[in-house]
């Protein structure tokens, strides 16, 4: 069974790897033709928009495949063999509920829709919706042969680590499930004696519960869904179907499957290699100087890909052993290269500003042009930072490069400094959208990494694809997952409530952002970015736009504060990373990280007190 398994995820893989480089090439093409021939593929929107609902789908699938969909497992980690198999076991039979529901709204809405032709293309509306039923039937499938295999096939307990087995030493796991049951139930009758309404209280009951089991985020959503639907008597799984695919048939949710592979072809072509080649070559020699280029690097890698757990990987897989080598402390070393990494959401082509700009029906354009000189401020941060520590730190000088070796570094690094230029350019002039800006990087670093350096073979390029898929698939299936919960929770009025009982704060402009401030440092502790933006957005923006504020700064600061809580345990991502890459501990990590965040948190409460910091230069940039 695992044998057949692997080999339909490797056809999978390889029909998705075909769909995207479809992509890649059709709006590439649709670009050059725009501006070099005056003229374009007129079925470009609509075909591109059947690819990417079949690439999202697809990706979802292969991401149940290798159980890597988002989930926050530190709790269910902790529990010994039987609980947690009963937990994983209760956890695969609300996804396969789901999976059901997806399955026949699915295929109720395909057959409706076979007669239905696109304008322009010609092509059945129902194909959009096949493959949304085709995910849940698969996904499905897989998660009942793997609920199976639970009880007949045995597998060994994996060891835990040491950490685990302190943690589980300080605090039992029948200890923490009371804890977390007792917890669950005075919230909910806390938010019942002060007045929340039940909906409310149901949906954040259901949506908390399902998050500590361990159930994927996106399949989280989708139960919070359901249950909405159950609640206020609106049982339609066709509509909760529909809204699935609408969420994934978005144009500008496009540019994320072309940043990833971007960011996949700039690390296989060598480019992110020259990055920190440059600044090594250039400042390395100064006391701290690696330190200084570890920062640069991360600025200059933020403006490529605009994932942070990707840059952290890229610059601390080169840079850590060389700093180790020359003397550096390895915690502290570890610490600067993870809040060097946060930097990558910040300053364009940002994965979480098109989250956000989709979900809050904001400017994308207007949330790139703003988050340049933020995420320049908090390098500043991070450099003020490390020059105060120097100071306390005994660190080897390196020698100086040449002067025929930085000429040679520089001449070699321009292919890859010219990347960040096209993009940003491109937005400021208006020659194309974020999704074509993606399109450009991804033939743009495919180009340089076979022609140019030729660092990527055929083999490694389509290894690079392939392997891409997975990750769209979790990212983009999470937004169409969260566009279920969205419209239920519209259809509640959940929205209404919440910004009922925060009212008070709407003529106080500034003290209902340190609030929501305030919420989103908590969940992003807990919670991945992505997930923490479809979860809070729909919810908190339209007090902010009641108040007053500005969509697009609000937005800024929204994701830096969430890109924060990568650095923080318990969850900490990016933190993850960089114990992996560098050999130490969370703990220690964490305390090496400590320094460098509370730099950014007052970068971020600078940003929020002086909002003109931010809000001026992104509207020099804009033109306006």
């Amino acid at each position: 069974m695992k044998t057949l398994l692997h080999l339909c995820s490797k056809a999978l893989g390889a029909f998705a790897g075909l769909i995207l480089f479809t992509l890649t090439v059709m709006i590439f093409v649709n670009v050059v033709l725009r501006y070099g021939f005056n003229s374009g593929i007129t079925i470009t929107e609509e075909l591109g928009r059947l690819l990417f609902v079949w690439l999202v789908f697809a990706g979802a699938i292969l991401a149940a495949a290798s159980d890597s969909h988002v989930r926050v497992d530190m709790f269910i980690r902790k529990l010994p063999p039987v609980p947690k198999k009963v937990v994983a076991t209760a956890c695969d039979i609300i996804m396969i509920v789901c999976c059901y529901l997806i399955t026949t709204g699915g295929w109720e809405r395909t057959l409706r829709n076979m007669k239905n032709i696109m304008a322009v293309s010609g092509l059945p509306q129902g194909w959009l919706y096949l493959a949304g039923f085709l995910a849940g039937l698969f996904i499905g499938l897989i998660l009942i042969v793997r609920l199976i295999a639970r009880f007949f096939v045995k597998d060994e307990e994996p060891a835990k680590s040491a950490e685990e087995q302190e943690s589980v030493g300080k605090l039992s796991p029948n200890a923490l499930l009371g804890i977390m049951a007792a917890a669950l139930v005075v919230g909910i009758a806390a938010g019942y004696a002060i007045g929340i309404p039940p909906v409310l209280l149901i949906f954040l009951a259901v949506m908390v519960l399902t998050i500590v089991m361990g159930v994927p985020i996106a399949f989280a959503l989708i139960t919070c869904g359901v249950v909405l639907m159950y609640y206020l008597n609106y049982w339609r799984p066709a509509a909760m179907a529909t809204s699935m695919v609408a969420g994934a048939d978005n144009f500008s949710l496009m540019a994320i499957p072309f940043f990833i592979l971007a960011g996949e072809m700039m690390n296989a072509g060598g480019l992110s290699q020259r990055i920190v080649d440059l600044p090594l070559k250039l400042i390395g020699h100064l006391r701290g100087g690696l330190g200084y280029v570890a920062i640069i690097a991360t600025v200059i890698m933020a403006s490529l890909s605009g994932s942070a757990v990707a840059d952290t990987a890229a610059v601390a897989a080169i840079l850590i052993p060389m700093m180790v080598k020359a003397g550096y402390p390895l915690v502290r070393s570890a610490g600067l290269v993870s809040a060097g990494g946060i930097i990558a959401p910040i300053i364009p082509p940002s994965m979480p500003f098109i989250v956000f700009g989709v979900t809050a029906a904001v400017s994308i354009k207007d949330m790139f042009m703003g988050g340049i000189v933020p995420g320049l401020i908090m390098g500043f941060g991070l450099m003020v930072t490390w020059y105060i520590l120097c100071l306390k730190m005994d660190l080897k000088l390196q020698p100086k490069a040449s002067r025929e070796e930085v000429i040679r570094t520089v001449l070699s690094s321009l292919w890859a400094l010219f990347l960040p230029v096209v993009i940003i350019g491109g937005f400021r002039i208006g020659i194309f959208t974020a999704t074509e800006a993606g399109a450009v990087a991804a033939v743009y670093s495919m180009f340089v990494g076979m022609f140019v350096y030729r660092e990527m073979n055929f083999k490694t390029f389509c290894k690079q694809l392939v392997g891409s898929v997975s990750t769209i698939g979790v990212v983009t299936f999470l937004v169409a997952a969260a566009n279920v919960s969205g419209v239920l929770m519209a259809r509640a009025k959940l929205p209404d409530m919440v910004a009922g009982l925060l009212s008070p704060l709407i003529s106080q402009p500034t003290m209902l952002i340190v609030v929501i401030m305030l919420l989103c440092f908590f969940v992003g502790m807990v919670m991945d970015l992505t997930p923490a933006v479809l979860i809070l957005v729909p919810v908190i923006m339209p007090l902010v736009r009641e108040a007053g504020i500005n969509p697009a700064y609000f937005g800024i600061l929204f994701i830096m504060n969430l890109c924060i809580g990568l650095l923080t345990p318990p969850v900490g991502n990016v933190l993850n990373v960089i114990t992996g890459i560098a050999k130490i501990r969370f703990d220690q990590a964490a305390r090496g990280v400590l320094p460098f965040l509370v730099a950014h948190v007052i970068v971020l409460a600078l940003l929020i007190i002086f909002p003109d910091l931010l809000i001026v230069p992104m509207n020099w940039f804009l033109g306006r």
